[in-house]
C-alpha cells in the first residue's frame, strides 16, 4: 500500500504491474552479527506480495497487506497461533471487497487502522484514505474513516500509532515533490490536522513506510534518501531518534543484520514486546517480496 501515484521505486513497480494486469546516529551495536530471514515462509512466502504485518498484543494473531498479482487486488489477510502452530491465512472479516492494506494495531490493541479505496455512495474513490475499525467482542466493529483532519483530495497512506493515539503516516500532497512523513496529534479524543515532519525526517527524496515507536522516542521508515555509499534510487529503512528537546536527530541507515541491501526494503513493523523488526524486501528475484525479520537489539534508548 505504498506510494500510489507517487515516484516510490518499488511501489511504483508494483503499481506498474498492476496496470500490466489490468488495474495499480551514535547507535551502539552488539558485535555478534543477525542475518535477517523470511518469516514463516510456508505461510507468508507465495506467488503473490506480502508485506506490513503487525501483531495483537499477546502477539498471537497477526494482519498482513497481500497484492495478489494474477487479479491485481490488495486484501488484509490474518493468521492465528494456536497451541503454538500459526493456522491460516484467512481474508480479515472486513476486507474482502474493496482494496486495503497497511494495518496497524495500536498498542493496547484496540483499534486497527488501515488504508483502503473504498466506495462512498456512487463514486469509488482514486485516492486511498486511512479507515479504522474497533475491537468489539472477538472480532472488529464496522469500519469507519477517520475526518479531513487527516484524509485528503491525495493519498494517506501507511498508518502508525503511538500508545497516546498520534497518528504518523505518509502522503503526497499539492506541495510535496516528493511522499513526505506526516503527523496528526491526538488530542481531547479528536485527530488534529495533519502536519508535515520537517528535516531531517524528510528529506525531499521521497519518505514514508513509518513504523513509530509506542512513547515516540524513535521512528523506523523507508526513505529514498542516499545510502549504502552514496547510492540512491530504491530505498531502504532508516531510524531516527528523539532528543531530550523533542527534535528527531539525523536519521541513520539500517545497514547491519542484512536489514538494508543494494535492493528494496521497506513496511518496517515491531514484534508487540519490540524485539524483533519486520520487515519486506524485494531482494529474492524469483519470489519479488517478502516479508523477512531480524532482532531488534540494534534499537538503543536515548537516555532519557
Amino acid at each position: 500500500m505504498k506510494h500510489m501515484n507517487f515516484s516510490m521505486g518499488f511501489f511504483s513497480k508494483i503499481m506498474l504491474l498492476c496496470l500490466i494486469l489490468g488495474f495499480t546516529s551514535g547507535i551502539v551495536y552488539s558485535e555478534e552479527k543477525f542475518k535477517a530471514e523470511k518469516y514463516l515462509p510456508k505461510l507468508l512466502s507465495t506467488k503473490n506480495i506480502e508485506f506490513a504485518p503487525t501483531f495483537t498484543p499477546d502477539g498471537k494473531t497477526c494482519y498482513f497487506s497481500q497484492l495478489n498479482t494474477k487479479l491485481g487486488t490488495f486484501r488484509i489477510f490474518k493468521i492465528v497461533m494456536k497451541n503454538g502452530v500459526w493456522s491460516g491465512p484467512v481474508e480479515a472479516e472486513f476486507s474482502h471487497q474493496y482494496n486495503d492494506g497497511a494495518p496497524f494495531i495500536t498498542p493496547d490493541g484496540k483499534r486497527l487502522f488501515f488504508n483502503s479505496r473504498r466506495q462512498e455512495g456512487s463514486n469509488r474513490l482514486s485516492n486511498w484514505d486511512i479507515y479504522y475499525v474497533e475491537q468489539k467482542g472477538k472480532g472488529w466493529s464496522e469500519v469507519k474513516k477517520l475526518g479531513p483532519e487527516v484524509n485528503t483530495n491525495y493519498s494517506e497512506l501507511t498508518p502508525s500509532v503511538a500508545a497516546n493515539g498520534n497518528l504518523y503516516f505518509h502522503s503526497q500532497r499539492d506541495k510535496d515533490t516528493r511522499v513526505g512523513i506526516y503527523m496528526s496529534e491526538y488530542k481531547d479524543g479528536k485527530y488534529q490536522p495533519a502536519v508535515k515532519l520537517s528535516a531531517p525526517l524528510n528529506s525531499g527524496k521521497g519518505d514514508g513506510d513509518v513504523y513509530i515507536d509506542p512513547q515516540e522516542r524513535f521512528i523506523i521508515f523507508w526513505s529514498n534518501r542516499e545510502v549504502l555509499g552514496g547510492r540512491e534510487g530504491l530505498g531502504n529503512l532508516f531510524i531516527s531518534y528523539r532528543d531530550k528537546t523533542g527534535n528527531w536527530k539525523e536519521p541513520t541507515p539500517l545497514d547491519f543484520y542484512d536489514i538494508n541491501t543494494p535492493h528494496e526494503e521497506n513496511w518496517p513493523r515491531l514484534s508487540p514486546d519490540g524485539k524483533f523488526l519486520f520487515f519486506s524486501s524485494t531482494r529474492d528475484i524469483k519470489k519479488k517480496v517478502d516479508i523477512y525479520t531480524v532482532e531488534a537489539d540494534f534499537i538503543k534508548i536515548p537516555d532519557e
